[in-house]
């Protein structure tokens, strides 16, 4: 691999634009577009452009700090890019093995969102207002809860006691007094969350407790008591939730169709497994959809929390 080519492909790694991997053809097209000079090598406005595209810098007042910034980080880029050229990186198989994965990613995102992109209708009127009613819990009747939560070391016979414990009183106080009397191992938080940043599919349990109410869960390593210690209710009104609940369900549906295509391109490929692989195959292809549709769900939950931050 020569020094050109790594230097663009590990720009990649480093997070500064697809345009690096063809730094070369930019730079030969217009050699009047430079930003600036590294030890002689060429920073392009297309590539502090695309920065400023991916940080999604949209204030022209913010537009100008914004661009040193990027060229700022891009020359930082290129430093460490030329240094480690310098030490011959690029022939550390960990290295060749880390740009080949980052091509792969890009080259495969840039293949779903053309065979998404142009097939997403938006949602109407109708169905924005469907999702708002639906959803109380997140709009209408959303809350910021605080939690106490207790984490008990799950040992036998424990989630029995700590059961009884909360049958006699709700009080957590009595419940600690219990488990240190017990040398049980706990662990006691607490916490505030706004509803969009729980779990939605826990979302309507949460939203139907009241103030002071307590809850236990169970995993084989540990016992979870929560406590609801109070609420406060926040509404978010359907006017201002429109604009993110149609980019939500924007997103939602690109994330159906992705997951669409992918079953559509593994039913029409011949997969064979091999070693170890093989013999998990079976396992391995019905975790495949629940896999896919669990990242799609936790994708979706994120816009929808960092939607909601913005509508206070």
């Amino acid at each position: 691999m020569s020094k050109e080519a790594f230097r663009s492909l590990l720009l990649v790694i480093l997070g500064c634009s697809l345009l690096a991997a063809c730094g070369d053809k930019a730079k030969s097209e217009a050699t009047t577009q430079v930003a600036a000079k590294v030890n002689g090598d060429e920073i392009t406005v297309h590539q502090v452009g695309f920065a400023l595209q991916r940080a999604n810098v949209t204030s022209p007042d913010q537009m100008k700090e914004a661009s040193r910034q990027a060229l700022d980080r891009l020359i930082e880029q290129d430093l460490l890019v030329q240094a480690a050229v310098e030490k011959k990186l690029d022939r550390d198989p960990r290295v060749v093995q880390a740009i080949e994965a980052a091509k792969r990613e890009v080259i495969a995102r840039a293949y779903l969102e053309q065979a998404v992109g142009g097939s997403i209708a938006k949602p109407g009127v109708q169905e924005i207002k469907a999702y708002y009613d639906q959803h109380p819990a997140l709009f209408s009747e959303r809350r910021i809860y605080e939690f106490r939560e207790i984490a008990v070391q799950n040992v036998p016979q424990i989630g029995d006691k700590v059961r009884a414990q909360l049958a006699k009183s709700s009080s957590l106080e009595d419940l600690v007094t219990l488990l240190k009397s017990g040398n049980v191992r706990f662990a006691d938080n607490a916490f505030s969350k706004p509803a969009e940043q729980l779990p939605l599919e826990s979302l309507s349990r949460f939203h139907s407790m009241k103030d002071g109410e307590v809850s236990v869960s169970e995993t084989p390593q540990t016992l979870i008591v929560l406590q609801l210690v109070r609420s406060i209710s926040e509404p978010v009104s359907e006017e201002k939730a429109k604009p993110l609940i149609e980019q939500f369900l924007v997103n939602q549906k690109r994330a159906e169709t992705a997951k669409t295509e992918i079953q559509r391109l593994r039913g029409s490929a011949k997969i064979e497994l091999a070693g170890e692989f093989a013999a998990n195959s079976t396992e391995s292809a019905a975790k495949a959809p629940e896999v896919a549709s669990s990242a799609a769900a936790g994708s979706q939950q994120d816009g929808l929390e960092k939607g909601l931050k913005g509508l206070k």
